[in-house]
């Protein structure tokens, strides 16, 4: 979904553990990035990252537990990216991460 300003934003989920933070990789792809993605028309960022954890890692966010760690932006003159604006979360899961879908491995 895009912003009033024009970028384009992703709702994405900060996960660590033991040090560590989650990735994961599409199919197709060389890089890792934060599990997550684009919000649907009319969603809150809460409601599009429970619905994209679900997709992606067959996990269950609880909505209650998220807690607003920061939001970043990619800017004009990146080599690989057009500009985006990501929102980044913290929240507790249930269920074991299993990468699905567009997922090809997690990290």
């Amino acid at each position: 979904m895009v912003h009033g300003d024009g970028v384009p934003e992703k709702v994405a989920w900060v996960l660590v553990r033991d040090g560590l933070v989650l990735v994961t990789r599409s199919h197709g792809r060389d890089r890792f990035y934060l599990p997550g993605g684009h919000r649907e028309p009319g969603e809150s960022d809460g409601e599009t990252l429970v619905r994209e954890i679900d997709e992606e890692l067959r996990a269950a966010i609880d909505p209650g537990s998220m807690v607003h760690f920061g939001t970043f932006e990619i800017g004009e003159g990146h080599p690989e990216h057009d500009p985006f604006r990501m929102m980044c979360y913290t929240a507790d899961h249930r269920g074991e991460l299993i990468p699905s879908r567009e997922i090809a491995e997690k990290a």
